[in-house]
């Protein structure tokens, strides 16, 4: 019998509440959505979330870490690749880590004043890092204009594609719907 103590208990209530807020974030936006709109969805008292967070921005951070971690293996393992290859593993783990927690991350860059000075040195640190390998490949007429122009189309897909979303659920879908193709494009405009 599982007590009040017992860490299963405790491991899974933190997991509902993280898979209530990413989609919460997701729906309503991180700024519009309270402490007491995750609780009241939960069932659960605001005091007992507390228990598990201090804060609606300790959820946010504890959410966008394996969207980061993802986007970190992917340049990890496109290091060693070239060409197309590496463009594509780049591309893939940027759209992958997207995905993750109902596209909590693009809901955190909408609203990027919320994510701790932490996240975001760690946000430009893999941005850079992405930057850069994606540039190494790219001949050196315009390199930087074509590179910044990639993940910027990168970008405005994705948020043409939330919008064109009618939940997280959806969005997620399109995204990886349309993962090769918005990578290709990418390709065609590096290579």
């Amino acid at each position: 019998m599982a007590t009040k103590n017992d860490p299963q208990q405790k491991t899974g209530t933190r997991q509902r509440i993280l898979a209530v807020a990413s989609r919460l974030f997701a729906e309503k936006g991180y700024t519009a959505t309270s402490v007491r709109d995750i609780a009241a969805e939960l069932g659960i008292a605001n005091p007992s979330l507390y228990y598990h967070f201090k804060s609606k921005s300790d959820i946010l951070v504890e959410l966008l870490a394996e969207p980061l971690q993802r986007v970190a293996v992917a340049a990890e393992e496109a290091k060693p690749l070239s060409g197309e290859a590496r463009t594509r593993r780049i591309i893939h783990g940027l759209l992958e880590a997207l995905e993750v927690h109902s596209g909590i991350a693009v809901t955190a860059f909408q609203e990027a004043e919320q994510i701790s000075d932490t996240q975001n040195e760690l946000v430009f640190s893999n941005q850079a890092q992405v930057v850069e390998l994606l540039g190494e490949d790219v001949a050196e007429d315009h390199r930087h204009l074509r590179v910044t122009m990639a993940i910027a189309g990168v970008q405005g897909v994705v948020q043409e594609i939330m919008r064109e979303s009618s939940d997280a659920d959806a969005f997620v879908k399109q995204l990886r719907d349309r993962r090769d193709i918005i990578t290709d494009l990418v390709i065609k405009l590096l290579h």
